[in-house]
């Protein structure tokens, strides 16, 4: 079998778990920061309970979560036309 059609098989046998693999990652990142509101929120009103490196880390998952959502329905996309 040629490389490219091993590839392809193996990737339309893995596809199919990736997406959900990436939304569950995704969930599990969106729990974590309701459980601590935007460092924003809390600036504009409890000044000093959130410093900067802590502002930057809750962005910086927020947007860890952002991307985990586009891999997934970008794999998702990926997968249909793959036909798995």
């Amino acid at each position: 079998m040629a490389t490219s059609n091993v590839i392809s098989h193996r990737l339309k046998l893995h596809l199919p778990y990736h997406g959900p693999a990436l939304r569950t990652i995704a969930c599990l990142i969106e729990e974590n920061l309701a459980c601590h509101p935007s460092p924003n929120a809390k600036l504009e009103g409890l000044e000093g309970e959130w410093g900067p490196d802590i502002a930057e880390s809750w962005k910086a998952l927020h947007d860890i979560k952002v991307q985990l959502e586009s891999a997934a329905d970008r794999v998702d996309a990926a997968c249909e036309s793959a036909d798995c």
